[in-house]
């Protein structure tokens, strides 16, 4: 072979290296581009993978806060009043049902002497009881109603609990595993496959909170809902309360007239003055009527049967008569 031609041979030789060369390395560029490593390269200084597999071994993964996971919401209930009854704030109908002054008001109209008083003097004590078991058969109607309403609260509560204590358990077992994650995927380099590894472990991780954290808004707004009921049933239980104990007042009125009557027979001076304690009382508790909440009118009753007792007291004592033994309302 002449020179020539053995100069020929070692160009394209050089010529073929070089293109190999160039053609590796521009695809090393382009892959380490498409990963989003950013490598640059020099034309003068020739290529360098160094640093595409440093960045690769150093890159960091960012730790996931606890504070990503929502706060379980759980119900607001006091403690329980009846363990035979299962509700949240009643039960209610034993208040009248059970009702000490409405037995003894019974009790006193199956007196033969009752019924042996003039007609006219009975006539509007037996309208007074009329109302009384109107008011009664009223009362038991609402409480019957409203102990439905606390008892379907009851129910909702005990699901809703059972679900707090499944998200939180969620929440606990996410709350591990994503303090594992931190431990092993973030704060120190990775190499390529262990990297790969915790970005899919902290996709799957964002996956499941996210979707936890939907789960415990709808079950907070269940529970916001619940509290809303709770009150609105709490607020009518205590009106409920203030209209039974002005039911009972009133039904203390009647014993008080009753027996006022009984200690009046042969006492006139005794008649005549409990008469115009009657008459008072019943002037205030007309005005009492008027008001505009339970609460307001039971008040104004207990009010007045306090100054309703005075009088009566002072009638007992200006007027006194044989073997005078008020009886006191239970």
């Amino acid at each position: 072979m002449s020179a020539f031609h053995g100069n020929l041979f070692r160009a394209k030789t050089i010529a073929t290296g070089l293109l190999t060369f160039l053609m590796i390395g521009f695809s090393t560029i382009v892959q380490a581009e498409s990963d989003g490593f950013g490598v640059k390269f020099n034309f003068d200084q020739g290529i360098d993978v160094s640093p595409v597999v440093q960045e690769i071994r150093q890159r960091l993964l960012k730790p996931i806060p606890r504070a990503s996971l929502h706060e379980v919401a759980s119900i607001r209930r006091g403690p329980a009043r009846n363990s035979r009854y299962a509700g949240v704030y009643g039960p209610w109908q034993p208040l009248i049902l059970n009702n000490a002054p409405y037995k003894q008001a019974s009790d006193l109209r199956q007196d033969p002497r009752y019924h042996a008083l003039d007609p006219n003097t009975l006539e509007p004590l037996e309208a007074q009881w009329g109302e009384i078991q109107a008011t009664r058969s009223s009362l038991l109607a609402q409480t019957s109603a409203l102990e439905g309403k606390d008892q379907q609260l009851f129910r909702d509560g005990q699901v809703l609990d059972q679900e707090t204590a499944r998200l939180k358990q969620r929440k606990e077992a996410l709350a591990r595993e994503t303090a594992q994650y931190n431990q092993q995927c973030t704060g120190h380099p990775l190499p390529p496959d262990q990297y790969q590894y915790c970005v899919q472990w902290q996709a799957s991780l964002k996956q499941r909170i996210a979707q936890l954290n939907a789960d415990i808004d709808q079950h907070n707004q269940k529970i916001h809902e619940w509290n809303q009921q709770s009150v609105a049933i709490k607020q009518s239980a205590d009106a409920l309360v203030a209209a039974i104990a002005a039911w009972e007042n009133w039904i203390k009125n009647l014993i008080l007239r009753i027996t006022g009557l009984y200690d009046a027979i042969g006492n006139p001076c005794l008649k005549k003055c409990l008469e115009t304690c009657n008459g008072a009382y019943d002037i205030e508790a007309a005005e009492c009527a008027k008001l505009q909440t339970p609460a307001e009118r039971e008040l104004c009753y207990r009010q007045a049967m306090e100054r309703y007792a005075v009088c009566r007291r002072r009638c007992y004592d200006n007027c006194p008569g044989p073997a005078i033994l008020p009886i006191k309302c239970q």
